[in-house]
């Protein structure tokens, strides 16, 4: 499936995978990483982006740098079920969980 498919379907967010993370290491100095591309036409069609697979400081470093505001990884956190994420929010005070989820 090309491109062009994604036109029928709604898109509010984006994945970005962590293996995108990873190619931006490798990265060229005179070419920009696919990472940035990527989260770059995700912003640019008003989409949300979330960047999974965070697991250094650096990574995340990185896509703070980027502008990305929604992550996922190991840095900041294992695998978590409801109970344990209220409890995390709970916790650092943010109020940011949506409340009709039940779990």
């Amino acid at each position: 499936m090309g491109f062009s498919h994604l036109n029928h379907y709604r898109l509010d967010s984006l994945k970005i995978d962590r293996s995108f993370l990873l190619q931006m290491r490798d990265a060229q100095m005179d070419n920009k990483p696919l990472i940035d591309i990527i989260y770059d036409l995700a912003t640019i069609h008003w989409l949300d982006e979330v960047i999974e697979g965070v697991q250094s400081e650096q990574e995340l470093n990185y896509v703070k740098n980027l502008g990305c505001n929604t992550i996922q990884g190991f840095y900041l956190s294992k695998s978590l079920n409801w109970n344990q994420a209220k409890a995390l929010v709970n916790k650092t005070n943010a109020s940011y969980l949506p409340t009709n989820i039940s779990g």
